[in-house]
This record gives structure tokens, C-alpha cells and sequence, in this order.
């Protein structure tokens, strides 16, 4: 259960023109520098107060930056206006999995194995699989597929 809001975008301008709009907008950066490299990872970390709200919320937007995020968002999947009010893109479901096994913390391994239980029937597995191993997140996906299967193999 986290507490923050994570969307993976694409720029065709250069960061500090986003943080510009967006610190207008009231946004403020989370620490010194709102630009974080790790690795091969680029994200930006923000804090808003929606208004009438009393609570932050945290954002991070990851840089679509490699091969597989540039695919993830050209899957997105549009769901329609719901309690939002408006339309919203979300990645397609093996996306989000992909992403959950790269991110290699307990929970998000969790968060996958319970959308592989959830959405078995409809994932594209070779997708998945191919990206699983393209990433090299292997190990992930095969305790993610025990945690939601048991002793089934997973697929290969």
C-alpha cells in the first residue's frame, strides 16, 4: 500500500521544462536535485497538495528512457472515464509486470505474482516472457510464478 503516485513518461522536451510547468502548477521537488539517475534509470520525484486536499502526495515520473519503457508506453491501455472523470492510460498489464520485477523490491514481487494470478488467462506470455529475459529479471519472474502458482513451471 504505498502512498504515491507513479507514472512512467515520455519527453520530447528536456526535463527542466516540464519542472518549470509543473512547479508553476504547484508542484516542488522532493529533494536538492528533482532529476534522480540510478543506473539506467531517470526519474523526477515531486510532492503536490491537491487543492482542499490536507495531505501530499508524492509523484514519480520515470523517464521512459530504455527499449522496453518506450514499448511499455506504446501498449498503454486507455481505461474509460470512471470515477476519475476523465479518460486514463495505464500500462498493459505484462508492462506492469515487467516493470514490478525490475524494481526488485519484496512487495513489487508480490504485486506481481497477484497480477500473474489475477490476469492468467489473458497475458500474452510470450510477450512477457521475452521481456523477462531480455531484462534479465529471470529470477524474478520465477519466484513472482511460485509465489502465484506454487510448483507449476512457469512459462518459457
Amino acid at each position: 500500500m504505498t502512498q504515491d503516485v507513479d507514472l512512467l513518461i515520455a519527453l520530447d522536451v528536456r526535463p527542466q521544462a516540464l519542472l518549470a510547468r509543473l512547479s508553476a502548477a504547484g508542484f516542488r521537488s522532493k529533494g536538492r536535485s528533482p532529476v534522480i539517475r540510478l543506473e539506467d534509470a531517470e526519474f523526477i520525484q515531486l510532492f503536490c497538495e491537491p487543492p482542499g486536499e490536507l495531505m501530499e502526495i508524492q509523484l514519480d515520473l520515470l523517464l521512459a528512457n530504455t527499449e522496453f519503457q518506450k514499448k511499455a508506453l506504446e501498449r498503454r491501455v486507455w481505461l474509460p472515464a470512471g470515477e476519475l472523470g476523465f479518460e486514463v492510460a495505464v500500462l498493459a498489464c505484462e508492462d506492469l509486470i515487467i516493470m514490478k520485477l525490475g524494481a526488485g523490491r519484496i512487495i513489487d514481487r508480490f504485486d506481481a505474482a497477484a497480477l500473474l494470478k489475477a490476469n492468467r488467462y489473458i497475458l500474452d506470455l510470450q510477450y512477457l516472457t521475452s521481456w523477462v529475459a531480455k531484462l534479465g529479471v529471470d529470477q524474478a519472474f520465477n519466484d513472482a510464478w511460485k509465489d502465484a502458482f506454487g510448483v507449476e513451471k512457469p512459462p518459457r
